[in-house]
């Protein structure tokens, strides 16, 4: 707790480590998205959140939704986003 406290104490940038993991193989798309902050790591499972029955329903708005976290993710140039070989990722 202290940890997560002296970090905002100092101002210090908001730093993002980011990773997408998916299966061997050419043309397959990404599985799993790693996003690290300095205290927390969360792992999206992309492919649960662009699954599409094609009725509309609940999927839908959760793919949506990914999309909308994406864009502001990848736009906020306050965050400083790091990641090894990610133009590759994220082909």
């Amino acid at each position: 707790e202290y940890e997560k406290n002296s970090y905002r104490r100092q101002r210090l940038p908001v730093v993002l480590g980011l990773d997408c993991e998916w299966k061997p193989g050419d043309n397959t798309p990404v599985s799993l998205f790693q996003v690290a902050t300095r205290e927390n790591v969360y792992l999206l499972d992309v492919f649960a959140f662009m699954m599409d029955t094609g009725g509309g329903g609940e999927e839908k708005g959760t793919a949506e939704a990914f999309d909308a976290f994406l864009k502001l993710l990848f736009e906020n140039e306050t965050l400083i986003k790091l990641g090894f070989g990610f133009d590759y990722d994220i082909k």
